[in-house]
């Protein structure tokens, strides 16, 4: 625009709201003094005082408020400066930080910022929510209402329809609050999907209550279904999901999760599900084969955990796992609240999961730890959930009621010795059967050996005293002694010494290997009356076995350093892995008194790279009589691979567990797992997925075979709906770089 034109358009507007105010000078400084100011290729003045016609490349731009711009652009508009009004047509646009819309004509109220629209369009930068709609009515700052519209979250343009969208009758947006919809049609493309009398999700891409996306499902037991969770956010700190569900073969199911968190050490969550199940098994439909034949028809799963920290290193631990029957946790091991995906929500949140899906056990505690500097005290009780009641019939299940641990170190004054003692108490409680009560006392001393400056020696020596009180509901059932006892002393020696060199390599960025040579040796001396009597065999401090064993092994341990960068090099280093051998002679032993010779390999050979391998070799011509292989790979692109291989001989062990996930495309992702018993030949589970997620939206097609039951699974994840929680099935696809996941013991730490 010239310099000519524009000062030509400033002295009209200046004419133009002098005529509007009378003449008078004072009145057209006030006029353009106002908020708003306008221009356009041709100005008049209206019908009305302080009125004003713009026509041709219109802008109506606030000025009196700089945190807050907005512009409103038209071919035609009738501004009312008095009354704060706009009559706009032809091309409008509405913009602002929060939102751009735009219409056939609109009507805007500048003081409280309400409109009505024709023919429009909005979009949402930040949700990067577009709506369109026949009729658009903006009742507040960032509220509106759309009649006959589309939603969607995808951009488009008018030659190309949207990956995904939803068609509705009317619709209720805030954009601070959440969106509700009548009578929607989701689409893909301009097919229609799914029909929804109602739906309720967040406008912003925060925790918001409303709808998540929906699961659905057909496979060879349940037939089709249909899960459409809810999510309630009662606080920053506090929310509820619900999982709606019906199977067309099983009947309704609800499924419902509370989470709170009160501070970083202080958190619970529990989650149930209830399902009226019209399916029984049947002699000749048994599920897993397992002879056991379920006909109940109400069936649940209750696990629970939480963690409460009381201050001053006092904790709570509370652990919760009841169940219906021992095939529920396997026929429902897939999808949203399957219990593959309870574990690996609370081994995320509480770094401890659920047991395994196939044990008939459930095992439920609390437990209080507290730790000074040199002492720690625990106590524990422990209930086992049974599922099948009567599988032993002369006893039931051993309840844990309760455990109380006392652990302590103490350094005797004036002398390099130091007191450490382990204290437990356990009440194994049983209803039928044989329970007992114990007491173990191990108190023991322990003392560095000055032997030179090139060797490291400990020397250890305790005492262990061990009493029981025998429980039975019936004397056939236990006929011994009901109060044995048993006297331990037991005694070590460690030795060891630490080489260090490093070496100059030169492979790829390599530039540098330190390696660490630690060979050591050791005695443990047991010597125990526990042969001379029958003693109880609850649990592994139970059983103590005389010994005089000599062990001896080497450690290796190696960092690799080198450059990177390509300009300007940079010096890195990292832990590389190590290797160990380690082996044992028990001369107390008359037959095959030298141990397995023991093998362990831990190596990164990349940064993203771990695997491990343990393995035990008989010395007796019985060859490798265990060895386990575990692998965890992961990268920046999302690819992962885990992979665990599993073998012993003595306990008939030996299965596969792998889970993987490629990128395909930037938009295409493969993911597999297996669970696989090479003992029997059985598949556990398994499960294929391919997921499409080109950006607003996102598709998970799995197809899972558990206990002979297939299951088709079909999740989607529309951006802005349900991915505004961040609970959306891609967040379940991180690689789990630990080795062990099981639930966290009642033990202490080390002193």
């Amino acid at each position: 625009m010239s310099t000519l034109f524009l000062i030509r358009n400033f002295l009209a507007c200046l004419l133009i709201f002098g005529a509007v105010f009378f003449g008078s000078p004072g009145h057209a400084e006030g006029l353009l003094n106002q908020p708003w100011k306008v221009e356009a290729d041709k100005l008049s003045r209206g019908d009305k005082e302080n009125e004003v016609v713009a026509e041709g490349n219109v802008v109506l731009q606030r000025t009196g408020n700089p945190d807050r711009p907005m512009t409103i652009e038209a071919d035609w508009i009738r501004y009312d400066a008095e009354a704060g009004m706009v009559h706009a047509r032809g091309h409008v646009k509405m913009l602002s930080k929060m939102e751009r819309a735009e219409a056939r004509q609109a009507t805007i109220s500048l003081g409280d910022e309400t409109a009505q629209m024709v023919d429009s369009t909005i979009f949402f930068p930040q949700t990067n929510i577009h709506f369109a709609s026949a009729e658009a009515r903006k009742e507040g700052e960032m509220v509106y209402f759309f009649r006959d519209g589309v939603f969607t979250t995808c951009d488009y343009d008018d030659e190309h329809s949207p990956v995904w969208s939803l068609t509705m009758k009317e619709a209720d947006i805030d954009v601070d609050g959440f969106i509700f919809m009548k009578h929607s049609v989701l689409r893909i493309k301009d097919v229609p999907v799914l029909y929804l009398p109602f739906m309720a999700f967040p406008g912003r891409m925060s925790r918001q209550t409303g709808f998540l996306d929906p699961e659905i499902s057909s496979s060879d037991r349940g037939g089709s279904g249909l899960m459409t969770p809810f999510f309630v956010d009662l606080s920053p700190s506090a929310d509820i999901t619900l999982y709606p569900a019906y199977y067309a073969e099983r009947g309704p199911m609800i499924g419902g999760e509370f989470r709170f968190i009160h501070d970083y050490d202080s958190r619970f969550g529990i989650q149930a599900t209830f399902l009226d199940d019209q399916l029984q098994d049947e002699i000749d439909d048994d599920y897993l084969d397992d002879g056991y034949l379920r006909t109940r028809s109400n069936r649940y799963w209750l696990r629970s955990k939480g963690d409460y920290d009381l201050g001053d290193d006092f904790k709570v631990l509370l652990d919760v796992d009841f169940a219906s029957d021992p095939d529920f946790l396997m026929e429902f091991n897939n999808g949203m609240i399957g219990s593959e995906a309870s574990h690996a929500d609370f081994l995320n949140d509480f770094d401890r999961g659920l047991a395994e899906p196939s044990l008939p056990w459930r095992p439920s505690s609390l437990q209080l730890v507290k730790h000074w500097s040199h002492l720690y005290l625990g106590a524990e009780t422990t209930y086992v959930d049974d599922l099948r009641p009567g599988s032993t019939p002369e006893s039931t299940v051993v309840q844990t009621l309760p455990k109380v641990v006392n652990a302590g170190s103490l350094a005797l004054s004036a002398t390099r010795v130091n007191l450490n003692w382990d204290a437990e108490y356990v009440h194994y409680w049983r209803k039928e059967g044989v329970g007992m009560q114990r007491l173990d006392l191990h108190p023991r001393l322990t003392t560095p050996l000055a032997l030179g400056p090139w060797l490291e020696a400990q020397a250890t020596g305790g005492l262990r005293q061990t009493s029981y009180q025998m429980e039975s509901s019936d004397k056939a059932l236990y006929s011994g002694d009901t109060t044995p006892g048993r006297l331990a002393w037991d005694g070590a020696v460690d030795l060891s010494t630490t080489l260090q060199r490093d070496f100059k390599v030169r492979v790829g960025s390599w530039r540098w290997l330190n390696h660490t040579l630690k060979p050591h040796a050791s005695y443990a001396y047991l010597d125990t009356d526990q042969e001379e009597e029958v003693m109880p065999d609850f649990d592994s401090k139970d059983t103590l076995v005389a010994q005089s064993v000599v062990g001896y092994g080497l450690e290796n341990h190696f960092l690799i350093g080198g450059v990177s960068g390509d300009e300007e090099e940079q010096a890195y280093s990292r832990y590389f892995g190590s290797f160990k051998v380690n082996h044992s002679y028990d001369h107390r032993k008359d037959f095959q008194p030298y141990g397995n010779l023991l093998f362990d390999l831990d190596i990164y050979p990349l940064r993203q790279l771990r695997v491990n391998y343990s393995t035990a070799l008989s010395v007796y011509g019985r060859g490798f009589v265990s060895y386990d292989l575990l692998t965890r790979y992961t990268n920046q692109r999302g690819d992962f691979l885990a992979a665990d291989y599993r073998y012993n001989k003595d306990s008939d062990i030996h299965e596969i567990n792998a889970s993987g996930q490629v990128r395909l495309t930037e938009a295409i992702s493969l993911r597999a797992d297996i669970k696989q018993s090479l003992a029997v030949n059985n598949v556990v589970s398994q499960s294929l997925s391919v997921i499409y997620q080109p950006g607003c939206w996102g598709m998970q097609v799995e197809l899972s075979e558990s206990g002979g039951d297939r299951q088709l699974t079909v999740m989607f994840s529309l951006v802005a709906v349900g991915q505004a929680f961040g609970l959306g099935y891609e967040d379940n696809f991180s690689a789990d770089t630990s080795f062990t996941t099981s639930t966290r013991p009642l033990e202490h730490d080390n002193f």
